[in-house]
């Protein structure tokens, strides 16, 4: 599950930064729920987002649309 806000409008010339959590269980691997907080940068047809989980895993997410 993910819930997140941006920190302003932007208009679509500009970078919005987003603050995403992310919750994650894994049943059958772990019985622990994972939490990931991101920051999630959207300019144009980029989209980037990295974080840092519970378990001081690194989370990286790339997205290109054209």
């Amino acid at each position: 599950m993910r819930a997140g806000f941006s920190f302003y409008e932007a208009a679509y010339e500009e970078t919005q930064p987003w603050l995403i959590v992310e919750a994650r269980h894994m049943r059958g691997l772990s019985e622990r729920v994972e939490i990931t907080p991101m920051l999630r940068l959207i300019d144009k047809g980029y989209f980037v987002e990295a974080g840092l989980n519970t378990e001081k895993q690194a989370r990286f997410n790339f997205m290109y649309i054209f």
